[in-house]
């Protein structure tokens, strides 16, 4: 695994032949990487964020597509989910998402949940993953790449028709330097602890470059740099500042299900927590504010009942 992921190789005889057959197993792990990149480097992706992964489909070894590799095909296309559909037809969950990318060409895919039986908060999950099998198999669709999603292969693993290789995980090789690196202490800069590439001491914040450190959870956001006056710059009420408390998990199913339930898509939603002046992704509304939040999206509390007193 200490080979280079920049290093592709061409791809052998023996190994097309394999790949006619849609079947990866009897490749090497070198083999395997080498096809791995060159899937990577033709569709314009970073292979370090593993956008794929392996899975036995009757009784084939084949690639699936990841969150990471959705998520970078829509910038690299510049895709846009224009719209999400959700229904119920009998006992499923159906959600249909369009999208259009930069060069205006236009797409949309189905994703269904079977929801008989299901409530609460099990049934805001539900409408969660609904929308998002929809949103990525849309994604694959109008960029061009007829494989699985992940959402789709937890539902096959259900049916027992898809199973984890057991020797085949790829794994990204290690991309810090084989130098040891120097320890952080609290006399050093904050230019040597970007460089010296590794975590703060415990209780230090954590300024080394966002690549270094990986990526930052949603609730996670940078504090404004305090102004003269001593308060933060640039901040204004109802925006997420980094030492401010944001809502539960719980809270956001709640939200996500309640928007869902009144009918409105991501923009309405985001333009509903603007008019009270919350700028900010619904998972990250300020916990102090989410019943402002609620009454935003449902006015007239037609699908909550925590009016005010």
């Amino acid at each position: 695994m200490s080979t280079s992921l920049a290093t592709v190789q061409p791809l052998g005889t023996d190994i097309e032949k394999v790949l006619l057959g849609g079947d990866l197993s009897p490749l090497t792990p070198d083999q395997r990487l080498n096809y791995y990149n060159r899937i990577c480097e033709s569709l314009g992706l970073n292979p370090l964020t593993k956008p794929f992964a392996y899975i036995t489909l009757n009784g084939k070894l084949q690639l699936y597509a990841l969150k990471d590799c959705t998520e970078q095909l829509r910038k690299i296309h510049g895709v846009s989910i224009t719209s999400v559909d959700p229904k119920q037809i009998g006992d499923l969950l159906v959600v249909v998402a369009a999208a259009t990318d930069r060069e205006g060409r236009v797409d949309s895919s189905t994703g269904a949940v079977n929801v008989k039986g299901v409530t609460g908060e099990n049934l805001a999950n539900a409408m969660m993953k609904c929308e998002t099998k929809a949103k990525r198999r849309v994604t694959l669709s109008i960029c061009g790449l007829g494989m699985l999603d992940e959402t789709e292969i937890d539902t096959l693993k259900e049916q027992g028709v898809a199973r984890e290789p057991a020797e085949n995980k790829w794994e990204a090789p290690p991309v810090q330097s084989r130098t040891a690196a120097p320890a952080v202490n609290a006399s050093m800069s904050e230019s040597e602890i970007r460089q010296a590439n590794v975590a703060p001491p415990s209780g230090e914040p954590d300024i080394r470059p966002r690549s270094q450190k990986g990526a930052q959870p949603p609730t996670q956001t940078a504090q404004a740099a305090p102004s003269p006056s001593g308060e933060a710059g640039g901040a204004v009420q109802g925006q997420v500042v980094g030492s401010e408390p944001v809502i539960t998990e719980k809270q956001r199913k709640m939200f996500f299900a309640i928007s869902r339930s009144a009918g409105l898509d991501d923009e309405q939603v985001k333009k509903a927590l603007a008019g009270i002046n919350i700028h900010c992704h619904r998972d990250s509304i300020p916990k102090a504010r989410f019943q402002d939040a609620l009454r935003a999206i449902d006015p007239q509390f037609k699908f909550h009942t925590d009016q005010p007193k």
